[in-house]
């Protein structure tokens, strides 16, 4: 596995993989019941995950590769510099 993509599952791992576990909880929760998918719930526990990551103080090592000042210009005029792409 390159660097790469061992980061963005590293990335999967750490944010979304909770997340969907959490959806196809109350999912399969609901259909075993016969009961509609309970979005209240369902979304208290989202949020609470949401928190509890931010407010963690996990180091995530990163190591750079390539020019800094290329990559943000590179990212700038991707993202960034047709004004129609973005909201203000």
């Amino acid at each position: 596995m390159d660097k790469e993509t061992s980061t963005e599952v590293g990335f999967y791992e750490i944010t979304m993989a909770p997340r969907v576990a959490i959806y196809f909880k109350f999912l399969t929760e609901s259909s075993k019941k016969g009961d509609d998918f309970c979005m209240k719930d369902w979304r208290k526990e989202w949020i609470k995950l949401t928190n509890d990551w931010q407010s963690s103080r996990n180091l995530y090592p990163v190591q750079s590769n390539g020019d800094a000042l290329d990559t943000s210009k590179w990212l700038y005029n991707k993202y960034l510099k047709d004004p129609d792409t973005y909201d203000h």
